[in-house]
């Protein structure tokens, strides 16, 4: 094992362990992932900080947590390793068509819905911050429209109206004269 790239070895190591531990045979993507989770918030934690030493800890850590998903991926006949990185070239190369001799500069976002991006939230996942998904939406928002960086659609054209039958209402019910 010690004849071959570090990080296959780490492969061949969580590969090993799935073989020879029960506990680790008995990992699953959803036991793993609140560890994942948890290391990846230490290593923003140490990038913040910027302590070398903790951030090479806490990159280990990840990669160990990237090595347990690329086995089960590889285990459940999804994907390899080799496909996942040839996968993410290619999505960089895209992404980035004036280094590669594909075409010329886009913006980021513009090179993303070519891509399939149909809206906003699309590839947002549900779980993120509330105030990185703020920052997030703003990003991704029209830049062409008025009034950045807030860009809200105009109301609907039924809004008046509605709010016109509501002020009659409101005058009609709620403005009771008191009786002495």
């Amino acid at each position: 094992m010690q004849d071959r790239p570090p990080l296959e070895r780490v492969l061949d190591l969580v590969k090993d362990l799935r073989v020879r531990c029960a506990w680790d045979r008995a990992q699953t993507r959803e036991t793993l992932r609140p560890y994942l989770v948890e290391e990846v918030l230490e290593l923003d934690h140490a990038l913040r900080e910027e302590d070398p030493d903790a951030i090479r800890e806490e990159l280990g850590d990840f990669l160990l947590h990237l090595a347990w998903q690329f086995v089960i991926a590889e285990e459940r006949g999804e994907a390899t390793p080799d496909d996942i990185a040839d996968r993410v070239v290619r999505k960089m190369e895209r992404r980035h068509p004036h280094l590669f001799n594909l075409g010329p500069r886009e913006p980021w976002e513009q090179l993303k819905r070519k891509e399939g991006r149909k809206g906003l939230l699309e590839g947002l996942p549900p779980t993120l911050p509330d105030l990185l998904m703020a920052y997030r939406l703003q990003e991704r928002s029209p830049r062409d429209r008025p009034a950045p960086p807030y860009w809200w659609p105009p109301p609907p054209a039924w809004r008046a109206p509605v709010r016109a039958q509501a002020a009659v209402v409101d005058e009609t019910f709620f403005v009771i004269p008191l009786i002495p």
